[in-house]
């Protein structure tokens, strides 16, 4: 399974990436395709919210017009993946954080999501969503590991020591991981630092964000 889900990501990002100007099979499969009018394919000016979520959403209104399933995307399934840990301190269980589980996955799930949101072509539209949908970039930094653990004490192959006595077992191929999630995650905060009005709420909270310890998130 990890290796296919490696294989998928991998797919997305060369059919993603900058210097591809035109539509490709990667936009399709991420949900950033669109029609005009006339049927030709373009990208999409916004990103639907999860197909789930749409049909309650218009079932729940008081329009008569026919309900349009909204398809679950990869985009929506690696958003997810990566958000399962952003849950309100009420919550009983709170998810591992994917740098815990799968390192790897992680680091290239976010790799993703920044290409994506600096590409001129689907910048817009994914920006958008992060932020309108998801709240994703305040919540990724608050709850942000600040120890890079391994759930697989088997692949463990030596020792972080802290400047405060404190060692935890790791391994070489965790810890680059999980470095390169940080820089993509602080990357991509950049850019929407870059893209907000300094003045904004949001700005605001991002910035915040990078100095606040999350009680759950940090641990």
């Amino acid at each position: 399974v990890e290796s296919t889900r490696d294989a998928i990501l991998e797919f997305l990002l060369d059919g993603t990436q900058s210097t591809i100007t035109g539509l490709t099979l990667a936009h399709f499969l991420l949900g950033y395709l669109s029609h005009t009018s006339d049927g030709s394919a373009q990208i999409a000016h916004h990103l639907p919210r999860d197909g789930i979520q749409a049909v309650i959403e218009r079932q729940n209104s008081s329009d008569a017009s026919p309900i349009r399933v909204v398809h679950r995307t990869c985009f929506h399934v690696i958003v997810d993946a990566l958000s399962e840990t952003f849950q309100d301190n009420e919550q009983e269980e709170v998810a591992e954080h994917p740098l815990v589980t799968s390192p790897a996955f992680a680091y290239k799930s976010i790799r993703l999501l920044h290409q994506l949101s600096r590409n001129e072509l689907t910048a817009p539209p994914t920006t958008r969503y992060l932020r309108d949908q998801k709240d994703f970039i305040n919540l990724a930094l608050l709850h942000l590991p600040v120890i890079p653990l391994n759930q697989d004490s088997k692949a463990t192959n030596g020792t972080l020591k802290f400047d405060d006595g404190s060692t935890v077992r790791s391994s070489a191929r965790t810890l680059i991981a999980f470095l390169r999630y940080q820089s993509e995650l602080f990357s991509l905060a950049a850019l929407e630092l870059h893209i907000t009005p300094a003045e904004s709420n949001e700005a605001e909270r991002i910035v915040k964000a990078f100095f606040e310890n999350s009680e759950h998130g940090n641990q």
